[in-house]
Formats: C-alpha cells, structure tokens, sequence
C-alpha cells in the first residue's frame, strides 16, 4: 500500500510539473523571425560546365 501511495503522489508531482512547462525541449523559437518566401516557380538557370578537370 506504502508503494502505490508513493506511486500516486509521484504521479500528482509529474502532472503539476507537466501542466508548468508547456514547451519542455524549446520546440517554439527564441526570437520572431520571418522567414523568406519562396518563388512560386523556380529560376530556370543553364547549367554550367561539370566537368571536373578542364585541362585535358
């Protein structure tokens, strides 16, 4: 009975400190920062030289 009775009190304490921190590993960001948005179609660029040695 000693051992449940510890258990349910262990119990209680992880719920308090669950209902405190909200954000236990820092999921949400430190700073509001706005990230840039992307272009609706990508940039069609000619593809360079892929060559990995040019001299020969």
């Amino acid at each position: 009975m000693k051992r449940f009775s510890l258990m349910v009190v262990g119990g209680m304490f992880l719920a308090a400190v669950a209902a405190c921190h909200t954000d236990p590993f820092s999921v949400k960001p430190e700073v509001n920062v706005t990230l840039p948005e992307t272009p609706a179609e990508p940039v069609d660029e000619e593809p360079g030289d892929t060559s990995e040695n040019p001299d020969s």
